[in-house]
């Protein structure tokens, strides 16, 4: 496994490390690494039991458990979906089904494979041709959330169960009474059949406000493109085409909506050994390690809200390179703040992009302001990559209202009835809208989600909801692709799909099956059965994808958009992240997902807010989260047992305030403070209970993407982490390999003489077995050039193995169960490293001491290994 740059960001030979305790090799660490040994067992005060005790206990637990059974009854279940065998069934083999996981801006091609009417693992499908048979870790722990325990099970009327003949009496007299002040508070799911039903709701209820929200959204960039392109226009990046890549603010590799088919095209150009093409260059400008920073070229720190002037900045270059008048005038159009960068770092990036005209891209954060877009979408004019890498398709879309426009219609008393479909609003809506007080002035309010979370329990009315594995409905990718949602299973409580209440409303009889997506399908395709068939086979229907129209960049409209801008405040700010684990926190209940460590902080079960070394000694934050053990030891006492504490500090804007974890982060911009949404929930399910930290009181409809001029102070008291970056460490072994493009030409076998004392000792094996000489051989290999650590593949593990989670107190001592992992190294200086992903994988080698002690036979080989 090896990773190929462009260009040496540091040395050859660098050192690698992959915590600040670990570079300072301090006593703590020292001590921390004696922890994972017989040696230090006794650092556990867990039971107090020893081996034998437990032998015995199981022993005598076992026999009272097959006394007991005698008498027993085995409970009822209504898990399965059929009580007898069908003719295309073999027990306990796998059945697959091709369906679509919806996403904000796409969909996740899937397929999913059944065991005796269950679904139990999910793949990406691999005839798609915009995933390429990619999947995120959403995704692969999907499939949980299905059977969590955890989720709603009967419609509620005042907080009192009642049958679904209620509810539907209930919608059939809405339908027949005309329902004034109707409204929908929707999340975006890219269904043409949901589209075609919201118009006809629009013709039954005239003035019905549709609303769409995601707390992730694509808001500003939205409103950029209808003002720079026309209503209905979305941009295509083509990668594949592109020689230099420049990301601000962008993670547009690892976000699920559309980095699995961004990825399709990026990964093909790191190949070095890729003919007819150069390997690409990547420059990534951000305030926080992203995957996607740490596969950079080139990365620059740089605080969230300065990313316009640096935008401004580079376009400056740009312009001037290209004596681009157009480009100028957008130049003068920006704000403008005193912030100064590295000169030479701009030069650089501006003269590869002015060096490859039209193989380019220039990508920006969607949640970065309006004028932000348009500056870029005036940078790729200029360069020549509109109707080139940057492609456009008219997706039809018809605008919804903003949850500030239903927010107005509410204080007004227009809103009568308020449908929220999925979504939690309660929770998640922007603080300045104090949407939990708007839901007490709206007569009748029902709400449908997973879950009885916090705005289920201020609605009159809530309905438990399908999983996507439990309904049908349809979507399409971001390019357009047209899918079908299959369901795999009858829902397990009696859930119910947004189709079908939105159908009734719409005076239709409650649908039973796939007819609305079979009409829906019909119209777009004039389709027969067998092509129906087709699709259900594939999962989308080949050739659908929008087709391109030419971009007509309106640079009047467009200028004219950015005459309100505002420049960022100085100060201290506060970013709002999609968090890795739980999204935007609608995956809070899923243990598989809050168990797998965040990639840069390799932190579980929390969410933690990140700053750079500078920022958290100015603020006076002395208890380092990497910081050596023994201080921590001397604090708690010798009998802790958790490794790492961290300062608990308040943030505090505008008279509302939070708390949290620091973390110290290398690679982080200076007076910046990261925060990832999703956490502090309370009172939905013991999953999310006491689990880090809620980000949304301070997140307002002006600061979606950050927050500048905040107040930070440590507050005297600490947190405990649960952290798995020490866990396991190499003892000095650097098992990454990586070197520069010019070494790999010069030597491409480089990594084979790499290693301690610049050689690799020979492997000698403890266990005697015959030789793999069979002509088919198990075997796998990780590009680490492709590698940025989403976590994709330790999820699918868990998975396919169902390898259980064990909890953040398991977690604090090292028992963690995963059985892969992805090792995040730093190399260089602690303020501002290069970030490096190592996946670490069970590879069934037969040499592992594991293998032949291990209870379930886990590890038993074929012939071929």
């Amino acid at each position: 496994m090896k990773r190929v740059f462009h260009h040496p960001p540091r040395p050859e030979k660098p050192t690698m490390w992959r915590s600040l305790a670990e570079l300072e090799n301090s006593p703590g660490f020292e001590s921390l690494l004696q922890r994972e040994f017989p040696r230090g067992a006794d650092v556990y005060k867990d039971s107090g039991l020893t081996k034998r005790d437990f032998m015995k206990l199981l022993g005598a637990s076992m026999t009272l458990a097959g006394v007991g059974l005698t008498g027993c009854r085995r409970p009822e279940g209504h898990l399965v979906p059929f009580n007898k065998g069908v003719e295309w069934t073999v027990p306990g083999k796998f059945l697959y089904y091709a369906t679509a996981m919806p996403l904000r801006q796409g969909a996740m091609p899937l397929i999913v494979g059944t065991v005796d009417g269950r679904p139990t693992k999910i793949e990406g499908n691999p005839l798609h041709p915009w995933s390429n048979g990619g999947t995120d870790a959403f995704a692969q722990a999907s499939v949980l959330d299905l059977y969590d325990p955890n989720r709603s099970k009967a419609i509620k009327e005042g907080g009192v169960e009642v049958g679904a003949d209620a509810f539907e009496k209930f919608l059939k007299g809405l339908a027949d009474s005309g329902a004034e002040g109707l409204a929908f508070l929707v999340e975006r799911k890219n269904s043409p059949t949901r589209e075609r039903l919201r118009a006809d709701l629009e013709k039954k209820y005239p003035g019905v406000i549709w609303c769409e929200y995601e707390p992730l959204g694509t808001q500003e960039t939205d409103k950029a493109i209808a003002a720079s392109f026309g209503p209905g226009m979305r941009l295509i990046p083509k990668f594949e085409r592109a020689d230099v890549i420049v990301a601000l603010d962008s993670e547009f590799l690892s976000g699920s909506d559309k980095g699995v088919g961004f990825a399709r095209g990026f990964f093909p150009r790191r190949n070095p050994d890729q003919k007819g093409a150069p390997m690409n260059r990547l420059y990534v400008v951000e305030n926080h390690y992203t995957g996607t920073g740490g596969l950079a070229d080139h990365r620059y720190r740089c605080k969230a809200s300065l990313i316009g002037e640096f935008t401004r900045q580079l376009g400056g270059k740009v312009a001037g390179l290209t004596r681009d008048a157009s480009l100028a005038s957008f130049i003068d159009a920006c704000p403008k703040t005193a912030a100064t960068f590295d000169e030479a770092w701009l030069a650089e990036c501006a003269g590869d992009l002015f060096a490859n005209p039209g193989r380019s891209v220039v990508t920006v954060g969607e949640q970065q302001p309006g004028w932000v877009q348009i500056l870029v979408f005036a940078i790729n004019r200029t360069l020549g990559n509109v109707g080139t890498t940057i492609l456009g398709v008219n997706t039809g879309e018809k605008p919804s209202a903003s949850i500030s426009d239903l927010a107005a219609a509410i204080k007004t008393g227009a809103v009568k009835t308020l449908f929220i479909l999925g979504g939690n609003p309660a929770y998640n809506a922007p603080a300045d809208l104090d949407f939990s007080s708007l839901l007490a002035k709206v007569a009748q309010s029902i709400h449908l989600g997973l879950f009885e979370d916090e705005t289920a329990k201020l609605c009159r009315w809530h309905v438990p909801a399908a999983h996507f594995l439990e309904a049908w409905s349809d979507v399409t990718s971001y390019e357009g692709t047209y899918s079908v949602v299959q369901p795999m299973i009858l829902p397990l409580w009696n859930g119910i799909s947004e189709l079908e209440i939105v159908a009734q409303l719409a005076g239709r009889a409650k649908p039973q099956g796939p007819e609305l997506v079979r009409e829906t399908f019909a119209h777009r395709f004039e389709a027969n059965g067998e092509k129906w068939n087709s699709v259900l086979r594939e999962g989308f229907a080949p050739g659908s994808e929008w087709p391109e129209v030419p971009l007509s960049f309106n640079a009047a409209q467009a200028i004219a958009k950015m005459k309100d801008a505002k420049p960022a405040a100085d100060g201290l700010e506060l970013v709002f992240l999609q968090s890795s684990s739980v999204d935007d926190g609608r995956y809070a209940s899923n243990s598989w997902l809050q168990e797998t460590p965040d990639f840069e902080t390799k932190v579980t079960w929390d969410n933690v807010a990140l700053l750079s070394p500078a920022t958290a000694s100015k603020l006076g934050i002395k208890a380092n989260n990497f910081g050596p053990i023994y201080q921590v030891a001397e604090k708690f006492g010798n009998d802790i047992d958790f490794d790492i504490v961290a300062d608990l500090i308040e943030i505090k804007s505008a008279g509302r305030s939070i708390a949290a974890a620091a973390f110290v982060a290398p690679g982080h911009a200076d007076d910046s403070i990261s925060l990832a949404l999703g956490y502090g929930r309370t009172g939905v399910s013991a999953l999310m209970e006491n689990v880090g930290f809620n980000a949304y009181p301070l997140r307002s409809t002006e600061a979606l993407r950050f927050l500048t001029g905040v107040e930070v102070k440590p507050t005297g008291k600490t947190y405990p982490l649960a952290q798995t970056q020490e866990h396991r460490s190499m003892e000095g072994r650097d098992l990454f390999r990586e070197g520069t493009l010019e070494r790999y030409e010069h030597d491409p076998k480089f990594a084979q003489t790499m290693g301690m004392d610049g050689h690799i000792p020979p492997n000698i094996s403890l266990y005697s077995h015959p030789p793999l000489t069979s002509q088919e051989q198990w075997g796998m290999t990780v590009d680490l050039n492709t590698c940025l650590g989403c976590n994709a593949c330790v999820v699918a593990c868990q998975s396919e193995n169902n390898v259980p989670v064990v909890g953040k107190e398991q977690v604090r001592n090292n028992r963690d169960m995963a059985w892969i992992r992805i090792d995040r190294y730093f190399a260089g200086e602690a303020e501002d490293p290069e970030m490096l992903a190592q996946p670490v994988m069970c590879q069934h080698c037969e040499n592992a001491p594991c293998e032949t002690v291990c209870p379930v036979n886990a590890t038993v080989h074929s012939e071929d290994g």
